[in-house]
């Protein structure tokens, strides 16, 4: 981890422990070390509801190439 992530990191925590305290840090923490053993890329699309964030991501599946799930989660 680089020293600019791990201080933005350290931000975070922070505001976390401040506002919610120190479980929640800990829950924080546990899925992020989650996600840093995980060996695929992990992306998350925010916007509006239907703002077309699904149909952004079957299109760039699809330009890769690659397959997409059909149907809802």
């Amino acid at each position: 981890m680089t020293d600019r992530v791990e201080a933005w990191g350290g931000r975070v925590r922070s505001v976390i422990q401040e506002f919610a305290g120190g479980e929640a840090v800990a829950a924080v923490s546990e899925g992020w070390r989650g996600l840093t053993r995980n060996p695929n890329p992990v992306v998350t699309l925010f916007g509006a509801y239907d703002g077309g964030k699904s149909s952004l991501l079957k299109r760039l599946l699809v330009e890769d190439g690659k397959e997409y799930p059909n149907g809802s989660p």
